[in-house]
């Protein structure tokens, strides 16, 4: 037989809840019946999960014929820690706190992806209103920068950060970057984006920058398409981006 372990440290009277407890019971019976779908004859835990949906069962009919909530709540508590020898409680709750940790962290990273895609959205934004090209507006690669610590974001394009006022650490941002195109470093919209970043900070030294939560995008004007289009990093760009733990899309 499949030897099995569980953990359950918190008491089973404080897993299940107060209030509601008809729609928890479907909830969890619906749970751990998908849970049940995984498990075979070998595993021993599977008849007291069996056993365990049907006094979920039990506690959803008894509620829905007018036994009090909190009296068929006792009920099936009682009755789980009394016949439980097969740990399928904590069972139930290992997997049940698996899938919500799974659940979460999808959620997370599809949040953080909206975050991250927003760059390319203000950038695409910006180019649009520029459809006819570089002009008095913006020159001809515009950069979209979002912070996925606020949800924030930012815009630059090329040729303008000469023009503005600069951060104090764009010094340091950009300090040991070689040019390595045939335009000046302080050039790109990335540096325009970047100082219109921390110009919105009280930032004083390169480490509050926070790694990892800058994302970067721009847009390139096509001259012999007459269109903006999604360009990456050019090599000036590349070092400071590296240097700052910033991510590209």
């Amino acid at each position: 037989m499949a030897e099995q372990t569980f953990t359950a440290e918190i008491p089973m009277e404080k897993q299940v809840p107060t209030v509601k407890v008809k729609d928890w019971a479907f909830q969890a019976r619906t749970d751990l019946a998908s849970y049940i779908k995984t498990l075979t004859i070998r595993d021993d835990v599977k008849p007291y999960a069996e056993a365990l949906e049907k006094h979920l069962l039990r506690l959803e009919k008894s509620i829905t014929d007018g036994t009090d909530e909190a009296v068929a709540r006792a009920t099936f508590i009682e009755t789980v820690t009394n016949t439980d020898y097969g740990n399928a409680w904590a069972f139930y709750i290992d997997r049940k706190t698996a899938a919500d940790l799974a659940f979460h962290a999808a959620a997370a990273k599809v949040a953080l992806q909206q975050l991250v895609n927003s760059a390319r959205d203000a950038a695409v934004r910006v180019s649009k209103q520029n459809s006819g090209g570089p002009g008095s507006a913006v020159g001809t690669v515009i950069a979209g920068l979002a912070d996925a610590s606020t949800g924030t974001t930012y815009t630059g394009t090329s040729g303008n950060y000469a023009y503005v006022t600069q951060h104090p650490l764009m010094a340091q941002v950009l300090a040991g970057t070689a040019q390595a195109e045939k335009w000046p470093v302080t050039g790109c919209a990335e540096v325009d984006a970047m100082n219109t970043y921390l110009l919105t900070t009280n930032f004083t030294k390169l480490s509050d920058i926070p790694r990892g939560k800058l994302h970067f995008h721009a847009e390139t004007y096509n001259w012999s398409k007459g269109t903006w289009q999604a360009r990456g990093a050019c090599s000036n760009c590349d070092q400071w981006l590296k240097k700052i733990g910033a991510g590209r899309i």
